[in-house]
């Protein structure tokens, strides 16, 4: 079997692509491809565009519910919690399933070496022991920032 198409069923796709609806407007397709150097004012460019990535996007989530399954059974049995065949399982989306089914695809996720949730946290990374440069007050927090930032 040829995985070629033959012209007129290349022309009736391409037709087809401009009655397309895509998930990712055709604007914001637009947009990330001016950015990295691709403008075009094709319609159907754009729709083909937005088909892969929505593809690409599907594939992932679905790569993902299988992975939260196979977590999540697994857990089921070390733990041996049962739950009755009437009750609906319910998944959800984590950063680890997530992470192991953009690394099959060749996108490696990584947490973040540290999360600052304050603007007045300090962090001295030059000190072995950080609380010999803690400071003592709220006040004393502030100048240390604005001395940072001078």
């Amino acid at each position: 079997m040829s995985d070629d198409l033959k012209p007129e069923e290349f022309e009736d796709f391409l037709s087809s692509l401009e009655d397309f609806t895509p998930a990712i407007p055709d604007e914001v397709v637009s947009y990330y491809l001016r950015r990295t150097g691709f403008d075009t004012t094709d319609k159907r460019v754009l729709r083909l565009v937005s088909l892969s990535a929505q593809k690409f996007i599907s594939e992932v989530c679905m790569d993902s519910l299988h992975y939260c399954k196979q977590r999540q059974q697994s857990s089921l049995y070390r733990d041996k919690v049962s739950t009755s065949s009437k009750e609906k399982q319910r998944y959800v989306l984590n950063m680890e399933d997530l992470g192991s089914a953009l690394k099959e695809y060749g996108v490696n996720v990584r947490k973040p070496e540290y999360y600052s949730d304050s603007t007045t946290t300090v962090v001295n990374r030059g000190s072995k022991d950080s609380s010999q440069n803690a400071p003592t007050s709220q006040s004393s927090s502030n100048q240390n920032i604005v001395d940072d930032m001078e």
